[in-house]
């Protein structure tokens, strides 16, 4: 029985943490000693009794990573999506598109685009149909392209054109809103012109 009512603790850690940082409420001195050693107590971490429970936790975790996204705390954000993550790769189940797009769209404010690259490109694998995963993969190796250092135009390039067959994928998609097309279809058509600025700096190989 310790197994479940620990699993049941974490989750209503989760939320009131995600409630007193959404209000932008301080943990009294006392109270956040033991939160914090907690949280990022690598050996302490949740045990479940079951699969659903896993589901359950990390539902919770999303709902409080979607709070935090809302109110701007995007580190706070990542980390509450990633307890979301590794919950459920611990128990070998299937991570939700959608929670990775979330993560990767978090990264993103946070300007790590290459982590952000790396959850929607898993998001896009998760489900092909589900247009965020596209849509942040294209922001995210663009991004990489345009921070990157001019001698590598080469690479910068093929990060452009993977850009766009990520916005061409998107476009495909039977989830993306139809408000939402005209922005897509503006980015794949300004790559294009990323493309071809890169392709004709010097000792571009771009085939």
């Amino acid at each position: 029985k310790f197994s479940q009512s620990y699993g049941r603790a974490w989750k209503a850690l989760v939320r009131i943490q995600a409630a007193m940082d959404a209000a932008d409420i301080k943990y009294d001195d006392d109270d956040e000693k033991y939160l914090v050693v907690l949280a990022q107590d690598d050996e302490e971490r949740p045990i479940f009794e079951s699969d659903e429970e896993c589901k359950n936790f990390a539902a919770d975790c999303k709902l409080a990573g979607n709070e935090l996204f809302v109110t701007k705390k995007f580190s706070q954000a990542v980390e509450s999506y990633t307890k979301a993550i590794d919950a459920l790769r611990a128990r070998d189940l299937e991570v939700d598109s959608k929670l990775l797009s979330n993560r990767a769209a978090a990264f993103l404010q946070l300007n790590e685009k290459v982590k952000a690259a790396s959850d929607a490109r898993a998001s896009t694998e998760a489900d092909p149909d589900w247009w965020k995963g596209h849509w942040y993969l294209a922001q995210a190796v663009l991004g990489i392209a345009k921070s990157s250092p001019q001698g590598a135009c080469t690479a910068n390039a093929e990060r452009a054109q993977e850009a766009k067959r990520a916005l061409e994928s998107c476009l495909k998609t039977s989830t993306l809103p139809s408000d939402k097309r005209p922005t897509v279809e503006r980015l794949r058509d300004s790559t294009n012109n990323t493309i071809l600025e890169f392709s004709q700096q010097e000792g571009c190989s771009l085939q």
